[in-house]
């Protein structure tokens, strides 16, 4: 066996610092993503029953809301055009200026 060539124990040893890097950012990915969730929570609930009709959700429907923003596997799989859905606007909502 050559010194260049590395020992059973120094590969596990690598194994397992590369493992506990991969668990440390998971960790900090995690907790980066719960901020932005309350974050995110917080700034529509802060908005009043009007704001919020006028972009079309409840106040009810918001953990859901702000869970569809962040969650990635949704996103992945259809484009942004696909997921708002859009909705007759009535000639008599908005009524001309005379």
């Amino acid at each position: 066996m050559s010194a260049t060539e590395p020992t059973l124990a120094s590969e596990q040893s690598r194994t397992t610092r590369r493992n506990l890097w991969k668990t440390a950012l998971e960790v900090f990915l995690r907790a980066g993503r719960r901020w932005r969730l309350n974050r995110a929570a917080a700034e529509l609930s802060r908005l009043d029953d009007r704001q919020l009709e006028d972009i079309g959700i409840s106040r009810n429907d918001i953990p859901k809301v702000v869970e569809g923003l962040f969650n990635t596997r949704e996103a992945q799989a259809l484009p942004l055009a696909d997921k708002t859905e859009e909705r007759p606007v009535a000639a008599e909502a908005y009524p001309r200026a005379a």
